[in-house]
């Protein structure tokens, strides 16, 4: 086992000395981290979610005010119907 160690040691020596600006095993698994990374985030892309609506252009349908207390609005906006309760 020490004989591999000191195999590896030797190895990293010798490139580390051939590849000054790789300097030791930091900045290349650093380097393989953000390379990954940018795999990831390119295969796991998302759609932008869709805008919020601020505004809808509407016409108005029916109003039911049969209850004293309260008022159903019903409007279509598109091929939508909504009722709304007041």
């Amino acid at each position: 086992m020490a004989r591999i160690n000191l195999a590896q040691l030797e190895n990293l020596r010798n490139s580390t000395a051939a590849h000054p600006s790789d300097a030791g095993p930091i900045k290349a698994a650093k380097r393989f981290q953000s390379a990954e990374l940018v795999s990831q985030s390119a295969s796991t892309t998302m759609p932008p979610p869709p805008p919020l609506v601020d505004f809808a252009k509407a016409k108005l349908v029916e109003v039911d005010c049969s209850d004293p207390k309260s008022a159903t609005l019903s409007i279509v906006i598109g091929a939508a119907t909504w009722k709304m309760h007041t």
